[in-house]
């Protein structure tokens, strides 16, 4: 079992929060998934919250194999679960909070 701190997505962006509000009640809006940071890291690159908000509100949408507009994500969940975490979450946690580098992926790390 690989130790990994998980951040939280919001499946509507905080920023595009606004746009939903009368269409949304706030239970909606606040719905998120926790992924790894590295995995929200890609998520944000695939996609701009604007997007995201539109069309990618659940974690079966941003995996949706029969969209192709999803292949880079779906390429970067499966090379990242493929990696060993170097460090525990515990010194991951202590390591940042000290101003040091964050999660060391890698085979070598």
């Amino acid at each position: 079992l690989r130790e990994m701190p998980l951040t939280y997505h919001h499946l509507i962006p905080k920023q595009e929060a606004h746009r939903y509000r009368e269409k949304m009640s706030k239970g909606e809006l606040a719905r998120g998934v926790l992924v790894c940071r590295p995995c929200h890291s890609a998520i944000h690159k695939t996609f701009s919250n604007a997007l995201l908000a539109s069309s990618y509100r659940t974690i079966e949408r941003l995996l949706d194999e029969s969209d192709a507009t999803t292949l880079p994500l779906r390429r970067w969940t499966e090379f990242a679960a493929r990696q060993r975490v170097s460090r525990s979450a515990t010194q991951q946690r202590h390591a940042t909070s000290r101003g040091g580098s964050s999660l060391q992926y890698g085979r070598g790390a």
